[in-house]
């Protein structure tokens, strides 16, 4: 309805558009009519395929200099650990480390002048995660790591791609979709040009004889170029002549067909061993230095190779599978790395230095072998020579016991090397954070004093507002004071009176009126105002840190690792197994690089002593045990007779005397050790008449004490006997009961072996605990020593020390809240670990019955089939009060 009620309005507009523009348009000739009559140029450019870029490189001309006489074809001895070479085609090792490794290998023949070219055929792409497959195929220097790094000299076209050297990454500009990337079947042209004709020292990639991307400029170098192959999880076929498999466009010459003096002989070659390779199997006691020592070998002999899960984690990393974490111990790494499963790495698995082991042979490697744990097993030993078989010299290089002096300077320098080094980077930081807080400071006070000069400009401008404004009001108010003159004399009078005590106000105040004065003033500068900014004001910050190197070096024997060098789990599982090798187990020789058989043996049955006091182990009572925890219940039972008899005589006792009106007197105390017999120690009372509950636990905890390490010496002739740390394991085992000293009123277990000085004491060459007195030592004795410690506590407590006090806890926390509508019989049903009686379960006998109607929840802490307790209150649901 709009449109139409608009349209003629819109109709006479675009007349008068299209009229004007007639007028200002000149009229065309017809010849150039027509010519604009046809297509545009640009959509003409559009519709035309765009013309191929003129290939630069021409045919070879015919050179008439001799051929080399080097044989080109790829480098065994010039390729990665896991890679197999067989003629012309390149694979490699896939299992476990492997599979995340890439294989490499260089040829034999490199190019230094002249334009040559060689070719890959992809035979096959194997089954793996699209991440791991990669092919990268070029060019190198003999001094270029096999997995190349970053700043180092090599040019390689890769299968995402791209072309890499050691300074960037550019992608191929590749037109056909289909020509991206490597597939299996592709064969692969690279060609060297490092002549001034053509496409000049660069490197050109071809995919089934068709350019593929542009040529690609060459990094500088004075070495020569050999060809380079890189690969995981793919197969390849490498020719290098006389034949192309895939013809290029022109005619270029192989790489098996350089002249004489383009080529040169790879460095690398097959090792000349007029005898067998050697093997060294390193075993060391555990943290003894055996990594330390391996380092400062492969120092000394760089013909060796480390075989370890070590140095397959290190293999790994350099193989080009970026390894995000490595943690774990040094015998077992514990690793992540770029698109592999810990898993699928497997640096954790022990059997990994074997594969490593087996790839070194094949090579002929000459190899130091390492494993703390597995070098001390004689069953791991002999996996190891039948690995190595007799194609190897195999000898075993013990490392146990003290370094020689200048093993020792060499590990202390390093210490102090690295403390010092950890001190500069401390230092560092700590210079940073203080220029960062002082700049930050610097600029907050500029901005404080940017913000008060503002402040000084905006109150001016307002003044001057205000003085405008007070003017207009003056003049208005004068006016009206003239007009109202003659009225309001009096109120003049009032006004002068005011305008006084204006004055009397203004001039109590100076000061103030002055700063504000200033501030207002116009003819005064700003800047002057507000004071400069003093950056010598601002502090110089936190302290630097003083170096301080309390290290008693004279104790340092070894360079710290970075990580444990071996799971703990594994020492505490295989130690029964160590022992040292012999020349029986098939070793040519056993050296020992340190000191002596006799004091390597030495440091070793010292580790496995160690090893067995701290290692719980299961052991079974004895007849001895059982009789004398027969006897001690019978005696015990007896004894607590008799202290209630005891005590309810004394009662009487005093009761009687009280009632005659006699003072009461206290007992003299008997003489402890002269006592014959504990029932009758004076007048008809027993010794242990003073005892309270805290006394009785105490006897108890002694004489167990007592009978448990005789009974673990008993049944364990060669042990050396029960470490501190572990008597709640055997309180757990002889008496199923655990020993918990905070139950006893003690801090720690160090405190509590001190409160036990008169029962068991601690071996000081051993560390493990020892029992004060015989095993056939009488019962009635360990009554004597409590009474003794019952009078030297209470002594001390009358003194004051209330320290002395023995607090002897509950071994059940009391839970508060109402118990249940019952009569509170008891409940003897067992319980579970946690699981404390509420307040109505205490006394009573226990009667078998179904649940209670109404009991929705599961009986909390309850093993199953227990007996139901008489008074348990119906409708009980979930955890109620008093649970």
């Amino acid at each position: 309805r709009d449109f139409v009620r608009k349209a003629p309005q819109t109709i006479t507009a675009m007349a008068a558009v299209e009229e004007k523009v007639k007028t200002t348009t000149p009229v065309e000739e017809p010849e150039q009519a027509s010519a604009g009559a046809s297509e545009p140029p640009a959509k003409k450019a559009k519709n035309e395929e765009p013309e191929e870029p003129k290939e630069l490189e021409l045919d070879e001309e015919e050179d008439k200099r001799p051929k080399t006489k080097i044989v080109s074809k790829l480098n065994a001895f010039d390729s990665t650990l896991d890679s197999i070479v067989a003629g012309g085609v390149l694979s490699g090792l896939s299992s476990d480390i492997f599979a995340a490794c890439k294989k490499a290998v260089r040829g034999t023949a490199g190019i230094k002048a002249g334009r040559y070219y060689f070719e890959v055929k992809a035979l096959e792409f194997g089954i793996g995660p699209q991440a791991l497959k990669t092919l990268a195929v070029g060019v190198s220097t003999s001094s270029t790591s096999l997995v190349p790094k970053d700043g180092e000299t090599f040019a390689m076209f890769n299968s995402d791609s791209h072309y890499y050297t050691g300074e960037k990454r550019q992608p191929l500009h590749i037109k056909e979709r289909e020509a991206r990337g490597f597939h299996a079947g592709d064969v692969l042209g690279v060609l060297l040009n490092t002549t001034d004709a053509g496409n000049a020292k660069s490197i050109s990639l071809f995919k089934n004889g068709k350019r593929c991307g542009d040529a690609m400029p060459l990094p500088e170098t004075t070495e020569a170029w050999f060809p380079h192959v890189m690969l995981r999880c793919a197969n390849v076929a490498v020719n290098f002549g006389p034949q192309q498999q895939a013809p290029t466009p022109f005619k270029v010459r192989m790489w098996c067909d350089a002249a004489n003096p383009d080529a040169v002989q790879s460095p690398v070659a097959e090792p000349k061993q007029k005898s067998k390779p050697q093997a060294v199997v390193a075993v060391g006691v555990p943290n003894n230095g055996l990594y330390n020592w391996v380092d400062e070998f492969l120092s000394k002999n760089p013909d060796f190779m480390e075989v370890s899960n070590r140095a397959a984690a290190r293999y790994v990393d350099q193989s080009g599978t970026r390894l995000n974490s490595i943690g774990g111990t040094e015998d077992r790494p514990a690793c992540s790395g770029h698109g592999i499963d810990l898993k699928q790495v497997g640096l954790q698995n022990p059997r990994v230095r074997e594969q490593l082991l087996q790839a070194a042979v094949v090579r002929r490697r000459n190899v130091v072998i390492v494993g703390v744990i597995d070098n001390l097993k004689a069953s791991e030993r002999g996996r190891l020579l039948a690995i190595l078989g007799g194609q190897y010299s195999v000898s075993a290089t013990v490392v146990a016991g003290e370094p020689p002096a200048d093993f020792k300077k060499k590990a202390q320098d390093a210490v102090r090397s690295a403390k010092a080094a950890a001190h500069e980077r401390a230092v560092e930081i700590v210079k940073k954070r203080n220029e960062s807080a002082r700049t930050q400071k610097l600029v907050r006070m500029k901005a404080d004093r940017a913000r008060k000069l503002q402040a000084i400009q905006t109150r001016r401008k307002a003044a001057a507002k205000l003085r405008e404004l007070k003017k207009q009001k003056d003049e208005a108010k004068a006016k009206k004071e003239e007009a109202d003159a003659a009225k309001k004399e009096g109120e003049a009078k009032d006004d002068e009176k005011k305008e006084e005590e204006e004055k009397k106000e203004e001039a109590a105040a100076p000061a103030e009126e002055e700063k504000v004065e200033d501030e207002l003033n116009e003819d005064i500068d700003p800047e002057t105002l507000v004071p400069e900014v003093d950056e010598s004001a601002i502090s110089d910050g936190e302290a630097e840190p003083e170096f301080k190197d309390e290290t008693d070096y004279s104790k340092v024997w070894f360079v710290p690792t970075k990580h444990p060098e071996f799971p703990a789990e594994a020492l505490a599982s295989s130690f029964t197994e160590f022992a040292l090798p012999t020349k029986e187990e098939g070793f040519e020789k056993v050296d020992f690089a340190w000191k002596g058989n006799k004091d390597a043996q030495a440091a070793l049955t010292k580790l496995v002593f160690d090893c067995k006091k701290m290692q719980p182990i299961h052991v079974q009572h004895s007849e001895w045990f059982k009789d004398q925890m027969v006897a001690w219940k019978v005696a015990f039972g007896k004894w607590k007779d008799v202290h209630e008899e005891a005590a309810r005589k004394e009662q009487d006792r005093l009761r009687q005397k009280k009632e005659a009106g006699e003072d009461v007197e206290e007992d003299d105390e008997v003489e402890i050790w002269g006592v014959e017999d504990i029932l009758d120690a004076a007048g008809g009372m027993p010794l242990f008449k003073n005892f309270r509950h805290e006394d009785w636990v105490m006897l108890q905890l002694r004489f167990e004490l007592h009978c448990m390490v005789h009974a673990f010496s008993k049944a364990t002739e060669d042990h050396p006997g029960i470490h501190p740390d572990l008597l709640n394991h055997y309180s757990m085992q002889f008496f199923q009961r655990p020993l918990q000293v905070m139950f006893y009123g003690q801090k720690d277990m160090a405190e509590f072996l001190i409160t036990l000085a008169d029962t068991i004491t601690v071996n000081e060459d051993t560390g493990c605990v020892e029992a004060g007195h015989p095993d056939e030592t009488p019962i009635d004795t360990f009554v004597k020593l409590t009474e003794e410690a019952r009078r030297e506590r209470a002594a001390r407590i009358e003194a004051g020390d209330e320290t002395a006090k023995l607090v002897i806890g509950d071994r059940r926390s009391s839970i508060k809240g109402k118990g249940g509508k019952g009569k509170g019989q008891r409940f003897d049903a067992p319980f579970q670990k946690g699981f404390v009686a509420a307040k109505g379960f205490q006394k009573g006998a226990v009667r078998p019955v179904v649940p209670p109607q109404g009991f929705r929840a599961q009986p909390y802490g309850l093993q199953g089939g227990a007996p139901w307790a008489k008074g348990f209150g119906k409708g009980v649901g979930g955890r109620g009060k008093g649970w």
